[in-house]
């Protein structure tokens, strides 16, 4: 539900599909090289148990690894990211809404040659308990395993970056 106090940011379905094509074609090109099995002396002259046969068996696990965890995102069609006068709803990150006053500072981070927003968090039960556990790869605890800051990025989202930006901005400041 979208209102004037609240926007809803889903899953960019042309991106999606963009990623699954791409592991879709690496996985057909893994297994097209175990059923031609080309080697020096031309089709069919791979030898069994070489570099070339792993290598081809590791990268059909690990597209079809990868195709599957796209195809989780095609079927989760509702609302990634909602951002409102309560705060930010990040269902990759959190379980509930991490309140403003929760978050001290909100800044634009170059991360992997993807812009991201890096939330600062206050000290507060609010955020913490908001906050799902074992998200190392986007929150970074204290030495106490306390989470400090997390990071929201838009690469998959409709309007990407800049409409994440401008959503958040109408809420709160980023520095």
């Amino acid at each position: 539900m979208t209102s004037s106090d609240q926007i809803d940011i889903r899953n960019s379905a042309p991106k999606i599909a963009a990623e699954f094509l791409v592991g879709a074609a690496g996985l057909v090109l893994c297994i097209a090289f175990l059923y031609i099995r080309p080697g020096q002396n031309g089709s069919n002259s791979m030898t069994y148990g070489v570099i070339g046969e792993f290598a081809s068996i590791f990268g059909a696990i690990l597209f079809g690894f990868y195709c599957a965890i796209i195809v989780k995102n095609v079927i989760f069609k509702g609302v990634v990211i909602s951002v409102g006068r309560r705060g930010i709803f990040d269902r990759r990150v959190s379980t509930g809404w991490i309140p403003w006053n929760a978050i001290r500072d909100i800044s634009v981070v170059d991360r992997h040659t993807q812009k991201v927003l890096l939330f600062k968090l206050s000290r507060t039960d609010e955020a913490v308990k908001a906050l799902r556990r074992k998200m190392n790869d986007v929150v970074r605890n204290n030495a106490s395993g306390t989470p400090q800051e997390f990071y929201v990025g838009a690469g998959a989202l409709t309007g990407g970056f800049a409409g994440l930006r401008s959503a958040v901005t109408r809420f709160h400041d980023i520095v």
